[in-house]
C-alpha cells in the first residue's frame, strides 16, 4: 500500500505539521513531500524514523521539488518498525522521532526533529515479508499482474495452466514450484 504524506518542517523550531492529519502505518511505502525546509543539496538530505534509537525507516533519496520543498519515498515495511507493534492491537499508535536533516561534513544542518505518530497495520497474506531498513522489497503486483506475493513466496501466473505458480532460486538456478490455484 502506498501513502502520500505532506509535511510542513520549521527549521527554526524543528517541528513539523502533518497535513490533513495524515497518518503513517507499518507495512505502507510513503510518498512524502517535506516543504519549508530551506535550500539544500538533495545529496546530503535524510530522513530517518526513530523508536528508543532504533532506525525503523530511513531514505536519502530525494527530489528537489522547488521553492524549499522535497519529495521521497519511504519504505515503512521494515523489520525494525514492525517489531515496535508487535503484540499491538491493530488500531495502535505509537510516537516515533522524525530526524530530517542536511548531512553536509562541512555544514551539517538538523531541519526538523519532532514526533510523528505511526499506526499499525496486521499483516495480510497479500503483504510481501518486512526487509531491514535500507533493504528494498518488492511490492504486490496490480490486479491482473503477472506476480504476486503467496504465503511469503513469489508467484508467477503459468499462462499454460492459468495458476500461479512459485519461484525459488537455489545455487543460481532457478525452480518453479507446484501450481498454486489463485486465491
Amino acid at each position: 500500500m502506498a501513502i502520500t504524506v505532506t509535511i510542513a518542517v520549521d527549521p527554526e523550531t524543528k517541528e513539523i505539521t502533518v497535513a490533513d492529519e495524515a497518518l503513517l502505518a507499518i507495512r505502507e511505502t510513503a510518498d512524502i513531500t517535506i516543504t519549508g525546509a530551506g535550500s539544500h543539496t538533495v545529496g546530503n538530505l535524510a530522513l530517518q524514523l526513530l523508536r528508543n534509537g532504533t532506525s525503523c525507516a530511513e531514505t536519502t533519496t530525494f527530489v528537489d521539488a522547488g521553492g524549499g520543498s522535497y519529495t521521497c519515498t519511504l519504505d515503512m515495511n521494515t523489520t525494525e518498525a514492525i517489531a515496535v507493534f508487535e503484540g499491538a492491537r491493530a488500531q495502535s499508535q505509537r510516537a516515533f522521532d522524525f530526524i530530517f536533516y542536511d548531512s553536509n561534513s562541512s555544514n551539517p544542518d538538523l531541519i526538523a526533529n519532532d514526533k510523528i505518530s505511526v499506526q499499525n497495520m496486521p499483516i495480510t497474506d497479500a503483504m510481501p515479508s518486512p526487509s531491514a531498513v535500507g533493504q528494498t522489497y518488492m511490492s504486490v503486483a496490480p490486479a491482473g499482474g503477472n506476480w504476486k506475493v503467496i504465503g511469503g513466496n513469489i508467484c508467477l501466473w503459468d499462462v499454460a495452466i492459468n495458476m500461479w505458480r512459485p519461484v525459488f532460486v537455489n545455487n543460481g538456478q532457478t525452480w518453479y514450484g507446484p501450481p498454486i490455484a489463485d486465491s
